[in-house]
């Protein structure tokens, strides 16, 4: 027991001697460091300035009804087929929306230019996705990867949980002009499928209540008929029972009908007005302007990693 707590003494004494040992150590190769330091910092820097510069532009979004966003919500489910949580958002739904083959497909059939006087192209060959001499050869397989890598790299959907607000991000390397341009193209469409689908709704179901509406005309006019039929054939019948029960069952027919003719030609009056007004659609706060700032890569803190590991190699 007193050999063990004489050697703690020793112990933490060789601690203090390996510490300033070290330091003296370090402070004696000070230059070498320095140096290692400065060429992984150095090496770093021009690595950054190698990396392609990405811009990211931004289209800021809200919901026109902040009132009715659970109905529209369910709506939206309902007409997209898209699967939902419980604690879904419009930027679950909307995400998926924007980055949907639909509307990949629609901005990948489109022509782009990379700046101003630039040569309207195809995007696959403006980002150099499609290299092969033939540029209007694309396959399923390298529109597939493309569409792929869109999702993963350059489109974004976010929504701010303090306000509300909802961004569009686009980010592609060295054309801030074309970024800017898929970003509002990407918000339009948004607006375009959204509308598209909800007055598809409102179409189909105009043109249900359309159908009925005839059907019920021709069972209207047929009641009428038969009433007046039995009237003009039967003129004496309220002296008698019988014809009496089969003039008021004729009568009650022609009153079922024509309620329900009435009933269908006012929800007719609804689903026109449905038809052609915005049930579902978006405002956009800010359109996206080019971003003549980079949003990466970070030359600052790639140079100081670069130093950070010099240091490390250099003491280990």
């Amino acid at each position: 027991m007193k050999q063990a707590y004489d050697e703690m003494p020793a112990s933490s004494g060789d601690d203090e001697i390996s510490v300033v040992q070290l330091t003296r150590l370090m402070w004696r190769s000070r230059r070498l460091i320095a140096a290692v330091i400065l060429i992984c910092g150095i090496i770093a820097a021009v690595i950054s300035l190698l990396l392609p510069p990405i811009y990211t532009a931004r289209v800021s979004l809200l919901p026109r009804d902040q009132g009715t966003q659970q109905n529209l919500l369910g709506q939206l489910a309902s007409l997209t087929n898209m699967q939902l949580g419980n604690g879904s958002t419009y930027e679950d739904l909307y995400g998926q929306i924007i980055t949907s083959n639909r509307v990949l497909d629609r901005i990948l059939d489109e022509q782009w230019s990379r700046y101003a006087g630039d040569e309207p192209k195809p995007l696959m060959e403006l980002l150099g996705s499609h290299k092969r001499p033939d540029a209007s050869v694309k396959t399923w397989a390298e529109r597939e990867r493309f569409k792929s890598n869109l999702r993963r790299q350059v489109i974004s959907f976010e929504r701010r949980a303090a306000t509300g607000y909802m961004q569009i991000n686009v980010s592609l390397p060295r054309w801030p002009e074309l970024a800017a341009e898929l970003a509002n193209a990407l918000a339009g469409e948004l607006d375009a499928y959204l509308q598209e689908m909800s007055r598809g709704r409102a179409s189909e179901q105009r043109r249900f209540i359309s159908d009925r509406l005839d059907e019920i005309r021709i069972e209207l006019d047929a009641a009428a008929s038969s009433l007046a039929d039995f009237e003009s054939q039967n003129r004496s019948f309220a002296s008698s029972p019988l014809l009496s029960r089969r003039h008021t069952e004729l009568t009650r027919d022609l009153q079922v009908q024509t309620a329900v003719w009435i009933e269908l030609k006012r929800q007719l009056e609804i689903a026109k007005i449905d038809e052609n007004k915005d049930v579902i659609a978006i405002e956009v706060l800010d359109s996206a302007t080019v971003p003549f700032v980079r949003s990466a890569p970070s030359r600052s803190l790639i140079t100081l990693g670069g130093a950070a590991l010099g240091f490390v190699l250099a003491c280990g």
